[in-house]
């Protein structure tokens, strides 16, 4: 590149340069700087063979440097060890000696009005950028080499037989913790030798849709928010096109290959914590673990999570009902999956199985009590819409059991009248209130929120009938991509308050 002065652009003064003139100074300083920076790189090499005292220091700062990284990060793997090393090598001098030399030469570049400027400006960047390509270069090697010893300096102390925390005793029999969830105390039971060490392989985390802060997550169990994954494995039966021959999450996770498991210390996710989805993540943990797995519960909760009303068996009934309490209890994730990880391999304290089997069944038996006689549940879609038939507005929540979307047909005494009610933690309300306008149109009257719950007329008996709502809510349930770009476009027209007077008010 010619120098500025040389082509007539260095004619003004510094208060008086033009725009073009700055950038054309800029652009001049970063070409020659980078053109001198191998040789800037010599000198430093230079620089530090005669003076091996500081060089020493500067190595053995970055070894220690990734001492304590590596120490802090066991858990990571090799090829993340490796990688923050390189980025702690790098970030020893970065803002010192990376970031710094480029916004002082293009400030000077910016006011320069003189040729010796212009020419000092680029032996400046070019001195730093090489000096610092040096520094990166000599303590890259030490730092990666403290990062992979501090790992296995912090797996040495704990204890820890893989790279994914240290093993646990208290994941074998029962848990204080479980004592409490099951409101008595029950000792615990002796390990099983004969079974390998438990461990915590994974790490579990829920999501919610359209949430601002979702965690990272490498797994998907039952994730039927496409907008939640990024290339992750899901694990899941709620998709378009499924039915109630699509294996759930902990049959798929039972039919998994070997190779496609998640790597230890994975980060696996769910929308809702239920009985599948809990089951889904205890099989993947102990099948990494090569712990065994009941696979007859694991069918049995599978085909009750796809809607096929299969009798259970006597010796999986508590089984089914400890893990159902659990999973909708307020503990935490990752003990709830331990427990139903002992649950799977046979290692679970009997006592405690029973009495959390006892209070589910109490539970249910209270809630379904003045139900149960009359209810009529009719799976639409398998897990995502399902219609109940009852004399009770509880019944609603008995619903859930079977879809995510609930379409209510409640006649009483006093009246006939629909409600429709989308699971908590669920997605399937996305476009239901598209749902919900068009229901109004059919009959004046229909309320509500109409990604959550809404109904017909209240206290009055409606003109609509089940095959009418259920074919218009079915609609609006997963609808193709096609369908919902038009919704979306639609919604958003609706929106624009010089539109708006165009689209027929709700």
């Amino acid at each position: 590149m010619d120098h500025p002065v040389e082509s007539g652009q260095l004619s003004e003064t510094s208060n008086e340069l033009s725009l073009g003139t700055r950038l054309w100074n800029e652009a001049y300083v970063i070409s020659h700087g980078l053109t001198g920076t191998p040789q800037a790189f010599k000198e430093a090499a230079i620089h530090a063979y005669e003076n091996p005292g500081s060089t020493a220091l500067q190595i053995g700062v970055g070894t220690a440097f990734g001492l304590g990284i590596g120490y802090l990060s066991a858990r990571v793997g090799a090829v993340g060890l490796v990688t923050r090393g390189i980025a702690a090598s790098a970030g020893l001098s970065f803002i010192d000696e990376g970031v710094k030399p480029w916004r002082t030469a293009l400030s000077q570049a910016w006011v320069a009005d003189t040729n010796t400027k212009l020419d000092l400006a680029s032996q400046q960047l070019s001195k730093k950028v090489g000096q610092f390509a040096f520094d990166t270069v000599i303590v890259t090697p030490g730092t990666v080499g403290g990062t992979l010893a501090g790992a296995k300096l912090r797996l040495h102390l704990t204890g820890a037989r893989t790279k994914v925390g240290p093993t646990t005793d208290k994941a074998l029999g029962i848990t204080a913790d479980q004592s409490t969830l099951a409101g008595s105390e029950v000792a615990p039971i002796a390990a099983d030798t004969s079974l390998p060490t438990r461990i915590r392989p994974y790490r579990y985390v829920t999501v919610k849709p359209g949430h601002p802060a979702n965690k990272r997550f490498d797994f998907g169990i039952e994730i039927s928010d496409p907008r939640l994954l990024s290339s992750q494995p899901n694990l899941d039966h709620h998709r378009v096109g499924d039915t109630a021959q699509t294996l759930s999450a902990c049959e798929q996770a039972l039919l998994l290959p070997d190779s496609q498991l998640p790597k230890p210390g994975s980060v696996l996710a769910t929308i809702r914590i239920d009985r599948d989805s809990l089951t889904a993540m205890a099989v993947l943990a102990n099948r990494l673990e090569g712990r065994p797995v009941n696979e007859r519960l694991v069918e049995a909760i599978g085909r009750r999570d796809r809607g096929l009303r299969d009798l259970i068996p006597d010796d999986l009934r508590d089984p089914m009902d400890a893990i159902q309490f659990t999973a909708r209890s307020n503990r935490e994730l990752h003990k709830q999956v331990f427990f139903v990880k002992d649950v799977l391999d046979g290692t679970v304290n009997q006592e405690l199985l029973a009495t959390l089997a006892r209070r589910n069944r109490e539970v249910r038996r209270d809630v379904h009590a003045a139900i149960e006689q009359d209810l009529n549940v009719q799976v639409i879609l398998p897990g995502k819409l399902a219609l109940v038939e009852s004399d009770s507005t509880a019944a609603l929540l008995h619903g859930y059991d079977y879809a995510d979307v609930v379409v209510l047909h409640n006649q009483n005494g006093r009246f006939r009248r629909f409600t429709v009610g989308v699971r908590d933690g669920s997605n399937g309300g996305q476009y239901l209130p598209y749902a919900l306008r068009e229901l109004s149109t059919l009959e004046p009257g229909w309320g509500g929120r109409g990604s959550s719950i809404f109904g017909s007329p209240q206290n009055t008996d409606t003109t609509s009938t089940p095959e009418q709502v259920i074919a218009i809510v079915q609609k609006y349930i997963d609808p193709p991509v096609y369908r919902r770009y038009w919704l979306e476009t639609l919604d958003f027209l609706r929106q624009r308050p010089t539109l708006r007077r165009f689209f027929k008010e709700d």
